[in-house]
């Protein structure tokens, strides 16, 4: 298949199914048809303790050869500056990687808390390093006979207003959390390189060092009175988005270029998923087709250099 055996290709659930009333467990029949689609070989899962049901999701991604990964969602807030909330993120944050280690996951993600004012922000990222490095602990603790990654997903201050923005501030913080930690990476997403205004070439280089996971999306940026301005996961090729499938080509020969298509990751191969959010009369199952569709485009335009 052009090589694209070479990685596994994911797909961001709750994403795709944001919209969608989430069952107990199965979360309705939109995993079971995800789980049996042969395109797909790992589903990132947004973990909410009232909804889960570990063995349910561990024997049917089992069942079908597919990777489970999770993340919390909503996300916590584990390096609050007030004691109390943060003890009460870190503990919902291990009740995550306890359920990614029932479902059999081997890299779980989070999200930084919330941007801080100027004067505290430095407090607010040893607290940052101070609980990812807790949390690798934990997560190498509790796998036991495998290793369990940790990854931390970045955004764009001025659109998203969390904690770290930026590459160079991201790989910051891989570096002083990897000083303490082995199983510790960065996930990047291309539509958050777009919205921080860098460029693959400069931004992917930077991170590889640390990159273990990869979100291919789109966004619109060109006109902020736009319904879906900013990190609104809008379909690839959108009328006015930035990612069509020579961006996403492109995103895939440099990430060839800096290595990250030869190294295994966590799951043996490097994961890419796609992330996409239907809006309006777009239907979740043309959504799918069409991430299947864009991947295949993409893959196929990059070429051989990676």
């Amino acid at each position: 298949m052009n090589g694209m055996d070479k990685v596994a290709v994911g797909v961001v659930h709750h994403a795709a199914f944001h919209r969608e009333p989430r069952e107990k467990g199965l979360f309705g029949e939109g995993l079971v048809r995800l789980a049996a689609d042969d395109f797909w070989d790992a589903v990132e899962i947004g973990y909410r303790p009232e909804l889960w049901d570990g063995p349910l999701v561990r024997d049917l991604l089992a069942a079908a050869g597919v990777a489970p990964v999770l993340s919390p969602h909503p996300p916590p807030d584990y390096h609050a500056l007030e004691a109390g909330a943060r003890e009460a993120g870190r503990a919902e944050v291990r009740r995550m990687i306890d359920a990614a280690c029932e479902a059999g996951a081997r890299l779980v993600y989070l999200i930084p808390g919330p941007l801080v004012e100027e004067e505290r922000r430095e407090e607010s990222r040893d607290l940052l390093v101070e609980a990812l490095v807790g949390f690798c602990r934990y997560a190498r603790r509790r796998a036991g006979d495998y290793v369990l990654q940790v990854s931390m997903e970045y955004f764009a201050p001025h659109l998203v207003p969390r904690l770290v923005g930026t590459t160079a501030e991201a790989v910051g913080v891989a570096r002083a959390v990897r000083a303490e930690v082995d199983n510790f990476c960065l996930t990047v997403d291309q539509s958050h390189l777009a919205q921080l205004e860098e460029a693959p070439h400069e931004a992917l280089p930077l991170a590889m060092p640390y990159l273990g996971h990869v979100h291919l999306a789109n966004c619109v940026l060109g006109d902020p009175a736009h319904e879906r301005y900013g990190d609104s996961h809008v379909h690839f090729g959108f009328p006015g988005g930035e990612a069509d499938v020579a961006e996403t080509a492109e995103f895939l020969r440099v990430l060839g270029e800096v290595g990250y298509l030869d190294n295994p990751q966590a799951y043996g191969k490097p994961l890419i998923s796609l992330e996409v959010k239907p809006y309006g009369p777009e239907g979740i199952w043309a959504a799918v087709a069409g991430m299947k569709r864009h991947f295949r485009r993409a893959w196929a335009l990059k070429g051989n250099g990676g």
